[in-house]
């Protein structure tokens, strides 16, 4: 999964770095807490963020893990007039994705701008849209 946080920029530019700062150490917080130890959560750099899963019995449970950085994202304020952070999720999966890193990385980061494009707030699995919450 790669999960890119909605209007960063924004955020940055409105409230300051501080508080940008504070939202993705909540973000990251909240990841870290809806995942496994055996799987790797990670941030890639500026408001985007990684997660690998092991061992999933299939696309349901992606979903589902998606559906949940949704909510909780939706559960992370900014403290300054309580505006609420959204994400958009790619996901890409092996083997029908892919069977190395980098052609899974290149799904994902795909289905990410897929959402984004779209109108953000929402969970795209390969190329096919899953949901969109905005």
């Amino acid at each position: 999964l790669i999960i890119d946080l909605d209007h960063f920029k924004e955020v940055n530019d409105t409230f300051g770095h501080q508080t940008g700062d504070a939202v993705l150490h909540d973000f990251a917080e909240v990841l870290r807490r809806l995942f496994r130890p055996s799987d790797f959560v990670g941030r890639f750099g500026g408001d985007e963020f990684v997660v690998f899963l092991n061992d999933i019995p299939g696309k349901e449970i992606a979903l589902q893990k998606a559906q949940r950085i949704l909510d909780a994202a939706s559960h992370v304020l900014l403290g300054v007039g309580g505006t609420k952070v959204s994400a958009s999720v790619g996901i890409a999966a092996s083997p029908q994705h892919g069977a190395d890193y980098d052609s899974l990385f290149s799904m994902a980061d795909r289905s990410v701008y897929n959402v984004k494009e779209g109108g953000r707030n929402g969970i795209c699995f390969g190329k096919e849209e899953i949901q969109r919450l905005s």
